[in-house]
Protein backbone atom coordinates (compact mmCIF):
# COMPACT_ATOMS: atom_id res chain seq x y z
CA UNK A 1 0.00 0.00 0.00
CA UNK A 2 2.84 2.37 0.85
CA UNK A 3 4.42 1.74 -2.58
CA UNK A 4 1.12 2.47 -4.36
CA UNK A 5 0.79 5.75 -2.47
CA UNK A 6 4.26 6.82 -3.54
CA UNK A 7 3.51 6.00 -7.19
CA UNK A 8 0.24 7.99 -7.09
CA UNK A 9 2.05 10.93 -5.51
CA UNK A 10 4.65 10.86 -8.28
CA UNK A 11 1.93 10.87 -10.94
CA UNK A 12 0.21 13.84 -9.29
CA UNK A 13 3.44 15.83 -9.25
CA UNK A 14 4.18 14.98 -12.88
CA UNK A 15 0.80 16.33 -13.98
CA UNK A 16 1.16 19.58 -12.06
CA UNK A 17 -1.13 18.85 -9.13
CA UNK A 18 1.74 19.77 -6.85
CA UNK A 19 4.93 21.66 -7.56
CA UNK A 20 7.41 23.83 -5.66
CA UNK A 21 6.56 27.46 -5.02
CA UNK A 22 8.75 30.27 -6.30
CA UNK A 23 11.63 30.96 -3.96
CA UNK A 24 11.00 27.92 -1.79
CA UNK A 25 12.82 24.63 -1.24
CA UNK A 26 12.10 22.50 -4.29
CA UNK A 27 12.71 19.33 -2.25
CA UNK A 28 9.59 20.01 -0.14
CA UNK A 29 6.78 19.30 -2.60
CA UNK A 30 3.43 20.63 -1.44
CA UNK A 31 0.12 21.66 -3.03
CA UNK A 32 0.37 25.07 -4.66
CA UNK A 33 -2.04 27.95 -4.28
CA UNK A 34 -1.64 29.26 -7.84
CA UNK A 35 -3.66 32.40 -7.19
CA UNK A 36 -1.48 33.29 -4.20
CA UNK A 37 1.68 32.59 -6.21
CA UNK A 38 0.61 35.03 -8.95
CA UNK A 39 -0.27 37.73 -6.43
CA UNK A 40 3.02 37.25 -4.59
CA UNK A 41 4.94 37.43 -7.87
CA UNK A 42 3.37 40.76 -8.90
CA UNK A 43 3.77 42.17 -5.40
CA UNK A 44 7.38 41.13 -4.76
CA UNK A 45 9.05 39.38 -7.71
CA UNK A 46 11.97 37.02 -7.10
CA UNK A 47 15.47 37.71 -8.39
CA UNK A 48 15.57 36.50 -11.98
CA UNK A 49 18.94 35.39 -13.31
CA UNK A 50 17.55 34.73 -16.78
CA UNK A 51 14.09 34.64 -18.31
CA UNK A 52 13.92 33.80 -22.00
CA UNK A 53 10.77 34.30 -24.00
CA UNK A 54 9.16 35.12 -27.32
CA UNK A 55 6.67 37.72 -28.50
CA UNK A 56 4.32 37.70 -31.47
CA UNK A 57 1.82 40.08 -32.97
CA UNK A 58 3.19 43.54 -32.20
CA UNK A 59 3.95 46.20 -34.77
CA UNK A 60 7.74 45.81 -34.43
CA UNK A 61 7.52 42.18 -35.51
CA UNK A 62 8.06 38.84 -33.80
CA UNK A 63 11.19 38.10 -31.84
CA UNK A 64 12.90 36.71 -28.75
CA UNK A 65 14.26 38.26 -25.59
CA UNK A 66 16.22 37.57 -22.42
CA UNK A 67 15.40 39.44 -19.21
CA UNK A 68 17.29 39.82 -15.92
CA UNK A 69 15.80 41.40 -12.82
CA UNK A 70 16.42 42.26 -9.21
CA UNK A 71 15.14 45.22 -7.15
CA UNK A 72 16.73 48.39 -8.55
CA UNK A 73 18.24 46.72 -11.63
CA UNK A 74 17.01 45.14 -14.84
CA UNK A 75 18.30 44.29 -18.31
CA UNK A 76 16.69 43.09 -21.51
CA UNK A 77 18.27 41.77 -24.71
CA UNK A 78 16.15 41.47 -27.85
CA UNK A 79 16.93 39.52 -30.99
CA UNK A 80 15.20 38.07 -34.02
CA UNK A 81 16.87 34.69 -33.37
CA UNK A 82 16.78 32.75 -30.10
CA UNK A 83 20.24 31.21 -30.54
CA UNK A 84 21.86 34.65 -30.66
CA UNK A 85 20.79 35.29 -27.07
CA UNK A 86 23.13 32.52 -25.92
CA UNK A 87 26.15 34.78 -26.51
CA UNK A 88 26.36 36.59 -23.16
CA UNK A 89 28.65 39.56 -23.89
CA UNK A 90 27.79 40.45 -27.46
CA UNK A 91 25.37 43.01 -28.82
CA UNK A 92 23.68 40.58 -31.16
CA UNK A 93 20.09 41.80 -31.20
CA UNK A 94 18.26 44.86 -32.32
CA UNK A 95 18.03 46.42 -28.87
CA UNK A 96 19.75 46.14 -25.52
CA UNK A 97 18.95 48.24 -22.47
CA UNK A 98 19.35 48.15 -18.71
CA UNK A 99 18.93 50.03 -15.47
CA UNK A 100 21.17 49.94 -12.39
CA UNK A 101 22.53 52.27 -9.67
CA UNK A 102 20.22 55.17 -10.63
CA UNK A 103 21.40 54.95 -14.23
CA UNK A 104 19.56 53.87 -17.36
CA UNK A 105 21.18 52.97 -20.67
CA UNK A 106 19.93 51.99 -24.10
CA UNK A 107 22.02 50.61 -26.96
CA UNK A 108 20.65 50.27 -30.49
CA UNK A 109 21.49 51.17 -34.09
CA UNK A 110 25.14 51.87 -33.31
CA UNK A 111 24.47 54.46 -30.62
CA UNK A 112 24.15 54.41 -26.85
CA UNK A 113 22.13 56.67 -24.57
CA UNK A 114 23.09 56.87 -20.89
CA UNK A 115 20.79 58.65 -18.45
CA UNK A 116 21.92 59.31 -14.89
CA UNK A 117 19.06 60.02 -12.48
CA UNK A 118 19.28 62.23 -9.44
CA UNK A 119 18.11 60.29 -6.35
CA UNK A 120 14.76 62.06 -6.10
CA UNK A 121 13.91 61.44 -9.76
CA UNK A 122 14.95 57.79 -9.49
CA UNK A 123 12.68 57.32 -6.44
CA UNK A 124 9.82 58.97 -8.31
CA UNK A 125 10.31 56.62 -11.26
CA UNK A 126 10.31 53.59 -8.96
CA UNK A 127 7.09 54.76 -7.30
CA UNK A 128 5.11 56.18 -10.21
CA UNK A 129 6.69 54.97 -13.50
CA UNK A 130 7.00 58.62 -14.61
CA UNK A 131 10.09 59.18 -16.73
CA UNK A 132 10.85 60.92 -20.00
CA UNK A 133 13.70 58.52 -20.74
CA UNK A 134 12.77 55.03 -19.55
CA UNK A 135 9.97 54.24 -21.92
CA UNK A 136 7.58 51.37 -21.25
CA UNK A 137 8.25 49.97 -24.72
CA UNK A 138 12.00 49.61 -24.07
CA UNK A 139 11.44 46.84 -21.50
CA UNK A 140 8.46 45.30 -23.29
CA UNK A 141 7.62 42.40 -23.30
CA UNK A 142 9.49 41.59 -20.06
CA UNK A 143 7.42 44.03 -17.99
CA UNK A 144 4.32 42.49 -19.60
CA UNK A 145 5.27 39.10 -18.14
CA UNK A 146 6.37 40.52 -14.78
CA UNK A 147 2.96 42.21 -14.43
CA UNK A 148 1.05 39.21 -15.83
CA UNK A 149 -0.44 41.28 -18.65
CA UNK A 150 -1.42 44.31 -16.59
CA UNK A 151 -0.62 47.62 -18.36
CA UNK A 152 2.07 48.77 -15.90
CA UNK A 153 5.62 49.87 -16.61
CA UNK A 154 6.81 49.47 -13.02
CA UNK A 155 7.68 45.98 -11.79
CA UNK A 156 6.55 44.80 -8.36
CA UNK A 157 4.64 46.64 -5.68
CA UNK A 158 1.19 45.68 -6.95
CA UNK A 159 -1.45 45.40 -4.19
CA UNK A 160 -4.43 43.05 -4.36
CA UNK A 161 -7.78 43.31 -2.60
CA UNK A 162 -9.12 39.80 -2.97
CA UNK A 163 -8.94 39.16 -6.73
CA UNK A 164 -9.08 42.86 -7.61
CA UNK A 165 -6.37 45.48 -8.04
CA UNK A 166 -5.90 48.98 -9.43
CA UNK A 167 -2.90 50.90 -10.72
CA UNK A 168 -1.39 53.49 -13.01
CA UNK A 169 -1.08 52.63 -16.69
CA UNK A 170 2.21 52.99 -18.56
CA UNK A 171 0.69 55.59 -20.90
CA UNK A 172 -1.02 57.51 -18.08
CA UNK A 173 -4.44 57.14 -16.52
CA UNK A 174 -5.76 54.47 -14.21
CA UNK A 175 -6.83 50.86 -14.62
CA UNK A 176 -8.80 48.33 -12.59
CA UNK A 177 -8.35 44.57 -12.95
CA UNK A 178 -10.10 41.39 -11.81
CA UNK A 179 -8.24 38.09 -11.69
CA UNK A 180 -10.21 35.25 -13.32
CA UNK A 181 -9.80 31.76 -11.83
CA UNK A 182 -10.54 28.49 -13.63
CA UNK A 183 -12.14 25.35 -12.23
CA UNK A 184 -8.67 23.86 -11.66
CA UNK A 185 -7.78 26.65 -9.24
CA UNK A 186 -5.35 28.33 -11.63
CA UNK A 187 -5.73 31.92 -12.82
CA UNK A 188 -7.19 31.70 -16.33
CA UNK A 189 -6.80 35.37 -17.17
CA UNK A 190 -7.48 38.90 -16.03
CA UNK A 191 -10.26 41.32 -16.96
CA UNK A 192 -8.92 44.87 -17.31
CA UNK A 193 -10.87 48.11 -17.33
CA UNK A 194 -9.07 51.20 -18.60
CA UNK A 195 -10.47 54.38 -17.13
CA UNK A 196 -10.99 57.38 -19.46
CA UNK A 197 -7.81 59.17 -20.53
CA UNK A 198 -8.56 62.66 -21.83
CA UNK A 199 -5.17 63.67 -23.26
CA UNK A 200 -2.18 62.18 -25.03
CA UNK A 201 -1.79 59.86 -28.03
CA UNK A 202 -3.70 57.04 -26.26
CA UNK A 203 -6.63 59.19 -25.10
CA UNK A 204 -10.19 57.81 -24.97
CA UNK A 205 -13.29 59.39 -23.47
CA UNK A 206 -15.09 56.21 -22.36
CA UNK A 207 -13.91 53.23 -20.30
CA UNK A 208 -12.40 50.35 -22.27
CA UNK A 209 -12.65 46.72 -21.10
CA UNK A 210 -10.68 43.74 -22.42
CA UNK A 211 -9.50 40.31 -21.23
CA UNK A 212 -5.99 38.82 -21.05
CA UNK A 213 -5.87 35.00 -21.27
CA UNK A 214 -3.36 32.73 -19.50
CA UNK A 215 -2.00 29.35 -20.57
CA UNK A 216 0.38 26.97 -18.77
CA UNK A 217 3.29 24.78 -19.89
CA UNK A 218 4.17 22.14 -17.25
CA UNK A 219 7.53 21.57 -18.98
CA UNK A 220 9.02 24.62 -17.21
CA UNK A 221 9.96 23.41 -13.70
CA UNK A 222 9.57 25.61 -10.65
CA UNK A 223 7.33 28.10 -12.48
CA UNK A 224 3.72 27.77 -11.22
CA UNK A 225 2.72 30.89 -13.18
CA UNK A 226 1.26 31.40 -16.66
CA UNK A 227 3.78 30.67 -19.41
CA UNK A 228 1.69 32.25 -22.18
CA UNK A 229 -0.06 35.60 -21.88
CA UNK A 230 -2.44 36.42 -24.73
CA UNK A 231 -3.60 39.98 -25.20
CA UNK A 232 -5.46 41.77 -27.96
CA UNK A 233 -2.33 42.88 -29.81
CA UNK A 234 0.43 40.58 -28.56
CA UNK A 235 1.12 37.08 -27.30
CA UNK A 236 4.11 36.64 -24.98
CA UNK A 237 5.47 33.21 -24.07
CA UNK A 238 7.96 32.16 -21.39
CA UNK A 239 10.48 29.66 -22.80
CA UNK A 240 12.72 29.17 -19.76
CA UNK A 241 13.44 30.66 -16.33
CA UNK A 242 16.42 30.65 -13.96
CA UNK A 243 15.93 32.18 -10.51
CA UNK A 244 18.69 33.36 -8.15
CA UNK A 245 18.88 33.01 -4.38
CA UNK A 246 20.90 36.19 -3.84
CA UNK A 247 21.43 39.58 -5.53
CA UNK A 248 23.56 39.46 -8.66
CA UNK A 249 26.58 41.56 -9.52
CA UNK A 250 25.81 44.95 -11.04
CA UNK A 251 27.92 43.94 -14.04
CA UNK A 252 25.07 41.70 -15.17
CA UNK A 253 23.08 44.91 -15.70
CA UNK A 254 25.94 47.21 -16.70
CA UNK A 255 26.69 48.43 -20.23
CA UNK A 256 30.46 47.89 -19.88
CA UNK A 257 30.49 44.22 -21.06
CA UNK A 258 28.80 45.26 -24.31
CA UNK A 259 30.87 48.31 -25.28
CA UNK A 260 33.35 46.62 -27.61
CA UNK A 261 31.74 43.25 -28.33
CA UNK A 262 30.09 43.54 -31.76
CA UNK A 263 28.15 46.57 -30.57
CA UNK A 264 29.58 48.85 -33.28
CA UNK A 265 28.93 51.97 -31.20
CA UNK A 266 29.66 55.17 -33.11
CA UNK A 267 28.22 57.72 -30.65
CA UNK A 268 27.47 57.97 -26.93
CA UNK A 269 25.08 60.55 -25.50
CA UNK A 270 24.68 61.44 -21.81
CA UNK A 271 21.66 63.05 -20.19
CA UNK A 272 20.49 63.59 -16.63
CA UNK A 273 16.84 63.04 -15.65
CA UNK A 274 15.44 64.20 -19.03
CA UNK A 275 16.88 64.64 -22.53
CA UNK A 276 16.65 68.43 -22.12
CA UNK A 277 19.18 68.46 -19.26
CA UNK A 278 22.85 67.90 -20.06
CA UNK A 279 25.36 66.50 -17.55
CA UNK A 280 27.08 69.82 -16.86
CA UNK A 281 23.77 71.43 -15.89
CA UNK A 282 22.56 68.85 -13.38
CA UNK A 283 23.98 67.07 -10.31
CA UNK A 284 24.59 63.35 -10.02
CA UNK A 285 26.85 62.92 -13.06
CA UNK A 286 30.66 62.87 -12.89
CA UNK A 287 32.09 63.08 -16.41
CA UNK A 288 35.53 61.82 -15.35
CA UNK A 289 34.16 58.83 -13.42
CA UNK A 290 31.10 57.85 -15.44
CA UNK A 291 31.90 59.17 -18.91
CA UNK A 292 33.26 57.23 -21.87
CA UNK A 293 36.02 58.10 -24.29
CA UNK A 294 36.78 56.50 -27.66
CA UNK A 295 40.38 55.41 -28.18
CA UNK A 296 40.99 54.23 -31.74
CA UNK A 297 38.20 51.66 -32.25
CA UNK A 298 37.40 51.05 -28.57
CA UNK A 299 35.26 52.78 -25.95
CA UNK A 300 36.97 53.12 -22.59
CA UNK A 301 35.65 54.54 -19.27
CA UNK A 302 37.26 57.92 -18.68
CA UNK A 303 38.20 56.79 -15.20
CA UNK A 304 40.68 54.41 -16.90
CA UNK A 305 41.92 56.73 -19.64
CA UNK A 306 44.71 58.29 -17.55
CA UNK A 307 45.84 54.84 -16.48
CA UNK A 308 45.86 53.62 -20.07
CA UNK A 309 47.74 56.72 -21.23
CA UNK A 310 50.30 56.13 -18.48
CA UNK A 311 50.73 52.50 -19.58
CA UNK A 312 50.98 53.60 -23.22
CA UNK A 313 53.64 56.19 -22.37
CA UNK A 314 55.60 53.60 -20.40
CA UNK A 315 55.43 51.12 -23.28
CA UNK A 316 56.41 53.81 -25.78
CA UNK A 317 59.33 54.88 -23.60
CA UNK A 318 60.45 51.28 -23.16
CA UNK A 319 60.23 50.77 -26.93
CA UNK A 320 62.30 53.90 -27.65
CA UNK A 321 64.94 52.88 -25.11
CA UNK A 322 65.07 49.37 -26.57
CA UNK A 323 65.41 50.63 -30.14
CA UNK A 324 68.10 53.11 -29.10
CA UNK A 325 70.02 50.38 -27.29
CA UNK A 326 69.87 48.11 -30.34
CA UNK A 327 71.07 50.91 -32.61
CA UNK A 328 73.96 51.76 -30.28
CA UNK A 329 74.95 48.08 -30.09
CA UNK A 330 74.97 47.78 -33.88
CA UNK A 331 76.97 51.01 -34.22
CA UNK A 332 79.56 49.76 -31.73
CA UNK A 333 79.94 46.46 -33.59
CA UNK A 334 80.41 48.29 -36.89
CA UNK A 335 83.11 50.46 -35.36
CA UNK A 336 84.94 47.40 -34.03
CA UNK A 337 84.94 45.84 -37.52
Amino acid sequence: MFGVTRILSGVMVAFGVACPSLGRDASKVQPVDYVAELKRFTEQPPIIKSLKGSVQGIGAGDGFFEFRYQPGAQLIKKSSKLELLQRPDAMVGDKLCGCFDQAYWNLESGGMLCCFFTPEVFRRWQATNESDVIFWSRFFPANYIMNMGLPRAHIGGLRWDGNHTTGTRWEGGQFAAELLVGTDGRPSGVRIRLEPLLSGPYSHKTPFVYVIAYEYDPAIPGWPLPTTIKGESATVEVLGVQLADRPQSKWRFHYAPYLNHRSFITAVEYVTNTPALWPDHAPGFDEQKQGLSKMLWFWVPKSQVKRLYFIAVCLLTASIVTVAAVQMSRKRKNQEI
